[in-house]
């Protein structure tokens, strides 16, 4: 699994799929899906959209995702399920062992790829390259309700 920013605001924003081929798509993936459909999967998507009212050359967000899920068998997609299977989990706790935040290792041995929400970064490194990207407080949010959850079970 690696995680992108992009995927993880999508996520936090509710608007994320999970495609049967397992690629996370925010609502401008989505587009770029729909605007490589094959021609039966051309028809299929207008035959949905006219089905159910859809303007096809203008879709909310929401809609996106409702095309995406009933039309092509992808699964929307929340924090819990994002992270269910992490490699590695380091919570960070106060004095009095209140919950502060994590690092969740999500890949290993090249690249190896931490998502930091004491920092809100995705770290990043390849033997001596490294890159941190910033992630909204909305994203971090959503994953520190997640994992608070684990932490004080």
């Amino acid at each position: 699994m690696t995680t992108q920013p992009n995927e993880l605001e999508a996520i936090a924003g509710g608007n994320a799929v999970r495609t049967t081929d397992g690629s996370i798509l925010d609502p401008d993936g989505i587009e770029d899906y729909i605007a490589g459909l094959t021609d039966e999967q051309t028809a299929a998507f207008l035959a949905y959209c006219d089905d159910n009212g859809y303007e096809h050359a203008d879709l909310t967000d929401d809609e996106k995702v409702d095309v995406m899920v009933n039309c092509f068998d992808a699964e929307t997609i929340d924090m819990r399920e994002y992270f269910d299977d992490p490699l590695d989990v380091n919570y960070t706790c106060d004095r009095e062992k209140k919950y502060m935040g994590v690092d969740i290792c999500v890949a290993f041995g090249g690249p190896g790829i931490w998502v930091n929400t004491n920092d809100r970064k995705v770290l990043g490194a390849w033997g001596c390259d490294r890159v941190e990207i910033c992630f909204s407080l909305q994203a971090c949010e959503a994953i520190d309700e997640v994992f608070e959850d684990f932490f004080n079970l």
